[in-house]
């Protein structure tokens, strides 16, 4: 167990230390925080346009993530030989694959929490539809200010404690964008003292249901990535993931045959977690349906691994 955890720690810390993952991370960051200049000309819906945006990024930056972070994790390390060091010492190969599944899904739940309180905070901030609308100040200053201090604190502990700037940057954004949001939950648009006011609660489980989704997707690449190179665990990775959302509508249609029934059944579906038109429609998530896609979560985690634990068990390092 002790093994478990050292791994999964230092799979952690490596992958937010990959140049890819800053990359990814800040260029959906931006996409989302500047989403408002690209939808305030849709006629008063630039709101729903915003959440819709976010959400995809959101979803784009965890396929991206987990594709980039398995294949280094995994199959660069057995191309390089790297693992025959590791598998040298008393963790078993089930052990290894454990214990990089867990530092993977950590590291791509990271990433899926800063981008959703990045949205989180730009939906309150609100989009200019007309000239006598005002932003939310606070919302701003927050979005700003955390990173900011993100920069500062990364850059002070890198110069004067020699820690690598890419992970103390990513730790520092996700620590005082929470302290953002915290500050948010007090404070109105006004700076005045108010509980809760214009955070979209449904939004927030709407990011709770994408970031299970991405779960999914973290651990089907890891399985891939016990066989597979990077090319091909990212190209499979994406085919099942835009199977995946649209398979309600491919292979649920012809549910009563046999073989589509397989592959409606085998295949994640991911539709069930994108929450955008219900919050374009204005519609409730309900506390059980969250439930019900956390249990499918877990089961098809759970089967994605074992998955590449028998695949990695067969394979020559």
């Amino acid at each position: 167990m002790r093994q478990i955890i050292i791994i999964s720690f230092n799979t952690f810390l490596e992958i937010i230390r990959q140049g890819f993952f800053s990359i990814i991370l800040f260029v959906f960051l931006g996409l989302i925080a500047a989403s408002p200049a690209f939808t305030m000309f849709t006629l008063a819906e630039s709101g729903k346009m915003v959440m819709d945006t976010g959400l995809a990024s959101i979803l784009l930056c965890s396929l991206l993530i987990s594709g980039f972070s398995s294949s280094s994790s995994i199959s660069s390390e057995i191309e390089g030989s790297t693992v025959q060091t590791v598998l040298s010492k008393p963790i078993t190969r089930a052990g290894f694959i454990i214990g990089k599944s867990i530092g993977l899904l950590f590291s791509v739940l990271l990433s899926v929490y800063i981008l959703s309180i990045v949205l989180i905070v730009t939906v309150r901030a609100g989009v200019l539809d007309a000239a006598w609308q005002r932003l939310d100040t606070t919302s701003m200053f927050v979005k700003l200010f955390g990173l900011f201090l993100s920069f500062l604190f990364a850059c002070f502990v890198n110069y004067f404690y020699d820690k690598p700037f890419r992970s103390c940057l990513i730790l520092s954004l996700a620590f005082f964008y929470t302290m953002g949001i915290i500050f948010l939950l007090f404070i109105g648009p006004d700076w005045n003292l108010a509980f809760a006011r214009n955070l979209n609660l449904e939004l927030v489980k709407a990011c709770a249901l994408i970031a299970l989704s991405s779960l999914i997707i973290s651990s089907v690449c890891l399985a891939l990535s016990t066989r597979l190179n990077l090319v091909l665990t990212i190209l499979i990775s994406v085919s099942i993931f835009i199977t995946g959302l649209v398979s309600d509508f491919i292979l649920g249609e012809f549910a009563s045959a046999p073989i589509f029934t397989f592959f409606y059944a085998i295949i994640p579906n991911f539709q069930i977690f994108w929450m955008a038109d219900a919050l374009i429609f204005e519609k409730t998530i309900p506390t059980i349906y969250i439930f019900n896609a956390f249990l499918y979560t877990v089961l098809y985690v759970c089967a994605a691994i074992i998955i590449g634990i028998l695949l990695f068990e067969e394979r020559e390092v």
